[in-house]
Order: structure tokens, then sequence, then C-alpha cells
């Protein structure tokens, strides 16, 4: 049997790391000092935006306007005074190049939010070593598709050294140690007794830069470098789906490594994941065809049934499930067997061993008639 495990943001909140909401929230005391503080603070609070995605891409969308032939009449012919602050009254012109520091001190804080804190290694150890474990008994591969850009999984393999290898398309060369560089091979490794972990990070991670000699390197450092050599970090930034940047190397390769590994598994467990971006369709397409998918999260039925199945829910049906501990779904046509279980509860060090039993009994199992529990 071949389980892959899915994470998304909910998956590292018991490791301090928040989600895209929570981060809003974190930013909503920033200072207002002055006026640049003031507009970020404007799209920190809007109604509208619910969490960093929204507030990235309204920004990148004023950016992209800006950059069109719209945005140039606008620069051109706009009066002056057409956006109206406590701490002063700004030009069109003006309130573009406040929002390139919008924009960087998002990205930013985003470094600072995400970047591995030592005194998470216990809690990881616990919580990642008892799903290991699981998956250790019950596939011959262990494989982790991510969009978190922190650490966790290289941490966790690092603290476990003696047990575990990760592979994630990097390749170290001895004559440079302080860095690996991007090769997009995932080629096991045999190395005694170890278990080969095959991280796939679809959205990056902060310790990936590209060099100006080197090209894409993972670096040990998770943060906005000072070097000139490095002219880029390789992260896609939460925003909108879709992406653009997904179209582009290492993401392009990560995301049909993704899609191809999909196609080979009996079950994929995603944790912590809200259904929000692009990578969807590849979830409908692995249930259709058959695998069976395990759905961990506080929402996950109103995000996977509105995402996923693109159903219109009521409010009032939300209600009801935010009652509920799990829900079965039968949406492929392959008799006999759960295809979808949506787990309706947050991972945490106190909840990891309930999850791996509900996950391992209701999914597991081909006939779920011939189990009692």
């Amino acid at each position: 049997m071949k389980i892959a495990l899915f994470l998304g943001a909910g998956a590292s909140v018991p490791l301090d790391k928040p989600t895209t909401k929570q981060m809003k929230e974190k930013l909503t005391n920033y200072s207002t000092s002055n006026l640049q503080d003031e507009i970020f603070q404007s799209f920190i609070i809007h109604p509208k935006f619910d969490d960093i995605e929204y507030i990235l891409q309204s920004v990148r969308d004023i950016q992209n306007f800006s950059n069109n032939n719209g945005g140039m009449y606008f620069f051109e012919n706009g009066k002056n005074g057409i956006f109206r602050y406590s701490k002063a009254t700004v030009s069109f012109n003006e309130f573009t190049d406040k929002v390139k520091e919008v924009a960087k001190t998002l990205e930013d804080k985003i470094f600072e939010n995400y970047r591995w804190n030592r005194n998470s290694n216990e809690s990881l150890l616990k919580i990642y070593g008892k799903i290991f474990e699981f998956l250790k008994t019950k596939s011959d591969e262990i494989h982790i598709f991510s969009t978190n850009y922190d650490k966790a999984i290289e941490q966790f393999c690092n603290l476990k050294n003696m047990e575990f290898i990760c592979i994630d398309g990097f390749e170290r060369n001895p004559s440079h140690s302080e860095f690996a560089k991007w090769t997009g091979n995932f080629n096991p490794i045999t190395d005694g007794n170890k278990t080969n972990i095959f991280l796939y990070k679809l959205h990056g991670s902060l310790n990936w830069k590209v060099h100006v000699d080197e090209g894409l390197i993972r670096t040990n450092e998770e943060s906005k470098p000072d070097d000139h050599n490095f002219v880029e970090n390789m992260v896609i930034y939460p925003t909108i789906s879709p992406k653009e940047e997904e179209s582009k190397e290492p993401y392009r390769t990560i995301i049909e490594k993704f899609k191809q590994q999909m196609q080979k598994l009996d079950v994929c467990i995603v944790i912590g994941y809200s259904f929000r971006d692009s990578l969807n369709e590849i979830f409908v397409d692995f249930v259709s065809s058959g695998g069976q998918l395990a759905d961990i999260s506080p929402n996950v039925i109103t995000d996977y049934r509105t995402h996923v199945l693109k159903m219109k829910v009521e409010q009032n049906a939300i209600n009801e499930w935010k009652q509920l501990p799990y829900v079965l779904d039968k949406t492929s046509t392959i008799k006999g067997q759960i295809d979808t279980i949506l787990i309706q509860k947050r991972l945490e060090l106190e909840t990891v061993e309930e999850i791996i039993n509900d996950v391992g009994f209701w999914l597991l199992p081909k006939d779920p008639s011939q189990v009692q529990r």
C-alpha cells in the first residue's frame, strides 16, 4: 500500500506557525504612527480581506494595474488627493509607491513568522514521530507534499537522522557544504535501515534562494539575504489561486511530481489544508479514480464540500457540520469503499493519536461493513 501526506498551514499550527488568517490577526496591532503604517493597516483591517492571501492578492492587483495602460493613464491624468488618510492625502502615483512598501513589509513578516524556532523541536518530534511511525507500518514509501514554507519536515529528519533521510530535489556538493543545488531528482537513497522521506514543497521554502552563479540552491538561512549574489527568494507568497508562479520552475516540476505520485497512491492524508488552491483538481482526479482521501482540519467539511465538490453551502448546513467530528463521503464508483473521510479536528499533540486511529479505522479497511467499532 502507498500512503502520502499532504500538509497545509494547519499542520504547522501546533509548531507555533500561524495560518494566513491568524497572521492577519497578529498584524492588526501593527503601529500606525506614520502614513506608511496607516496605509499598511488599511489593508490589514479591510473587512473583505479575510486573511493574508486576500491582502497580498489586492496588493499584487494594484501593482499589476499600475504597470499596465490603465495605470499609465492614472499616473498621467489622475488628480492629486484621490487617497485620503488621517496623516496625509496622496496621489495615485504616491499611493502605488507606498503599496510597494506594504508588499515588502508583508513578505518580511512571512519570513519572520514562518522561520523555524528550535523551541518547537519537542512538539515536532512528538507529533510527527507518531505520524511517521503510523505511515511506516502501512506504506513502503513516505511521500510528503506541502504548501508550507517552514522546514518542519527537514528539521524532523535532521533531528532523527539515524532513522530518516529527506529527499527534496536538491543535492549537496561536497565542495560546497554550505548549500545544496536543485536537480529536480527525487531518487531513493539506500543508507542502512533509514527510511526515505520524499518531500515536495509545492510553494517553495524560506531557505530556497537563486544564486547568480549557482542557480537555485537550498541554504541554511531562512531570511532574505543581504548578499547581492542572491537575486531571488524562491517562495510563492500566499495569494488567491491561480498562483502565476506555479507555471515556473521549480514549481512546475514539483507540481508535476505531485500529479504523478497521486496517480500511484492508495491513500492520501491531508492535514490543515483549506482547498483554495488550483491543486484541487488533482484531488478530484485522485478520488474519482479510486483513491482514498482523509482530510483533517477544524473546518474541513465546509472547505472540502465548498472548494472541491463545488457545493452551494447554506449557513445552516455549515452550523450543523461544525457539530460533527467527521463525515464520510462516497464520491467515486468503487463499491464497498469509503472514499473520503472528513475529520473535523485540529492537529495537536493531544489529538494526534486520536486522528491516527480515525484514519486507520475509516480509510484503510476496503469494506467498512465488515468492521465493527
